[in-house]
């Protein structure tokens, strides 16, 4: 019985330790995080004479010193999936954008959450921003003025959208912009010394949302005659990514299930009559069928017979995790569009 109670002492001093260390850890960095992003927001609360500057001034600011790299290779940048996670309590849960104010490394989205931390630091509250092409997808910062106007900023290109008087402006006003025949350049004002608009050379047929919502991702089969064939049968997908781009439909049709974000809605619309089979690398279980319509399955094909102008729509959130595969998709090894 003694023995049971000193066990069950050390377990509870144990975690009480846990707890402290936690919380200690906790209270560091974000106390850190927050120097940071006073040293980062100094000039601007001191030179701009406008909400509209003082965003456009951060956002050079951090544009000009964040360095692009692969969150993989950035140790921090892995420890903070795990510390900003959504199935932490909040009072547990690291404040969204401190790990990367600290850093100051990652890919768009890390750009965008240090900008986001920085801005609230600074009392403007921000969403984040995805846009998707069918060159690409990019995430940027939606951000709510003390006007009530919501205005795009994007840390990592240096760029801020504008209207013919240089102040800023939400996404749909610069999709409106470029539509009605604006110059990209004029549309997404360069901030910063490293201000990079190749990304928004193909705004005008951009998908965007803040995340959390449904991002439609609209597809349309290309011409052909007889056959379509995009990849070759070689167990891998990546043909059928780099064909898909070259015939316009963008690098986003070499997996079923879900492979990046669960947000993302995939269109495919046949302008012809059309059947569309994707030939998976392995047999397709519940865990990838996310589609509308259903398709037939035939072994490990994924087949639709689509009237002209029906459409698949892949509703990548409906993907299931699979124990066997330790992931939610399965590659496509190559889709063929043939006359039905």
């Amino acid at each position: 019985m003694l023995m049971k109670n000193k066990i069950l002492l050390s377990v509870l001093i144990l975690t009480a330790l846990s707890f402290v260390a936690w919380f200690g850890l906790k209270f560091s960095v974000e106390a850190y995080a927050s120097l940071k992003a006073d040293e980062i927001a100094f000039y601007a609360n001191k030179t701009a004479n406008t909400s509209d500057e003082k965003v456009k001034l951060i956002t050079a600011r951090i544009s000009e010193s964040f360095q692009h790299r692969d969150p993989s290779k950035v140790a921090a940048l892995k420890f903070r999936s795990y510390v900003t996670n959504r199935r932490l309590p909040e009072f547990m849960r690291w404040e969204e954008g401190v790990v990367e104010t600290i850093v100051n490394k990652g890919l768009c989205d890390n750009a965008a959450r240090q900008l986001s931390y920085v801005l609230k630091q600074n009392g403007l509250e921000s969403k984040q921003w995805n846009m998707m092409t069918l060159k690409g997808g990019h995430t940027a910062l939606l951000v709510s003025m003390p006007d009530g106007r919501e205005v795009l900023t994007d840390p990592l290109f240096g760029l801020a959208a504008v209207d013919e008087s240089g102040n800023l402006i939400s996404p749909e006003k610069a999709l409106r912009r470029v539509n009605a025949g604006e110059k990209i350049e004029n549309v997404f004002k360069a901030i910063s010394e490293k201000s990079n608009h190749k990304f928004y050379k193909a705004y005008k047929d951009v998908s965007m949302a803040t995340q959390g919502e449904n991002l439609e991702i609209r597809t349309e089969v290309p011409d052909y005659k007889d056959e379509l064939v995009m990849g070759k049968i070689d167990n891998n997908s990546r043909d059928v990514k780099t064909a898909g781009n070259k015939m316009g439909l963008g690098p986003y049709w070499h997996y079923v299930g879900h492979a990046y974000d669960p947000n993302w809605v995939r269109v495919l619309k046949a302008n012809q009559s059309t059947e569309i089979t994707f030939i998976l690398t392995q047999k397709p279980d519940d865990t990838v069928l996310t589609s509308e319509p259903a398709p037939k399955i035939e072994g490990n094909k994924m087949i639709w017979d689509l009237d002209a102008g029906e459409e698949i729509k892949f509703y990548d959130r409906r993907a299931k995790l699979s124990l066997k595969r330790r992931n939610s998709y399965i590659d496509v090894d190559q889709v063929i569009f043939s006359k039905n």
